[in-house]
């Protein structure tokens, strides 16, 4: 009669607002799946068609709002990222996913950032700065590809991280030029110390030394930022090793960088995505 169908779906429903509030998420995903191959069973001008319908997409909402929360923590340990990205990517949301943890990972920044006190060491300062911000963003990285393996995923990333080396740059400039008769000698240091520090970024295949050189010029405020080539090797994108980033300048008149060691072989299929950092990536 019409009372097997309706028993199923109440079932089902309350089984998955169950898992939903005991954060049993992956078996949540698991009844999300089981409720949309019954819903495919009735046809759509079955009242239980409606009524599946109707409390499913409810309890996906409820799902995902809930997946989100605990994405949106700035304090998630790689493995919660890890999963709590897989059961979005599961339930269709894979760029909301992907927002929510750089957001999160931002926030951390910040407040990482704001425990750093200029007690008038600019190379003390600058020290610990660049410590926060480029073990994180290499961690970030190190996350990010765990999480979201997909090639197309990883553009995303890579303008994330330039954004985050232009806060860096920003800071830095208004530290170390910021002062009237600044010593030759701190500025050297603060920049030698930015560029060993940054080099951690090359093992995970982000090459950002001629942005970084770029942006730590005095005048770099008036410069035109340069613009992305991202370089994806479609093959072997499972690892981060996979995906290798540079930057090149945009103008016809300027140095052109060298990625020392970012360049994926010649017989690998490469495909070549210019973005201006902020861009839109054509065809993605």
């Amino acid at each position: 009669g019409n009372n097997h169908p309706s028993r199923l779906i109440d079932e089902l429903t309350d089984d998955l607002a169950v898992k939903i509030a005991l954060r049993e998420w992956d078996s949540a995903a698991d009844l999300v799946e089981k409720g949309k191959e019954l819903l495919s069973s009735f046809s759509h001008s079955d009242p239980a068609y409606m009524d599946l319908s109707s409390k499913l997409s409810r309890r996906i909402s409820e799902l995902v709002a809930a997946v989100s929360l605990s994405l949106s923590s700035p304090l998630s340990k790689k493995s919660t990222v890890v999963s709590n990205a897989s059961i979005m990517l599961r339930l269709g949301q894979g760029e909301r996913a992907r927002e929510l943890f750089l957001e999160a990972r931002t926030e951390l920044l910040r407040k990482r950032t704001r425990m750093i006190k200029f007690e008038g060491d600019v190379s003390l300062y600058i020290s610990e700065l660049a410590l926060v911000y480029f073990t994180l963003i290499k961690n970030t990285s190190e996350w990010y590809m765990s999480a979201f393996k997909d090639n197309w995923m990883a553009s995303g990333y890579v303008k994330w991280a330039a954004a985050q080396i232009q806060a860096y740059a920003e800071i830095f400039r208004r530290q170390v030029y910021g002062v009237a008769d600044q010593d030759r000698r701190v500025v050297q240091e603060a920049l030698e110390i930015t560029r060993s520090s940054s080099a951690q970024l090359k093992e995970v295949g982000l090459d950002f030394g001629f942005l970084i050189e770029e942006l730590l010029r005095p005048a770099a405020l008036e410069r035109p930022i340069p613009s992305l080539t991202l370089t994806l090797a479609d093959e072997s994108m499972s690892s981060a090793h996979g995906h290798r980033a540079s930057y090149i300048s945009n103008s016809s008149t300027g140095p052109v960088a060298k990625p020392t060691g970012t360049l994926i072989s010649a017989q690998e299929r490469r495909r070549t995505i210019m973005l201006a950092a902020g861009g839109v990536i054509p065809g993605m």
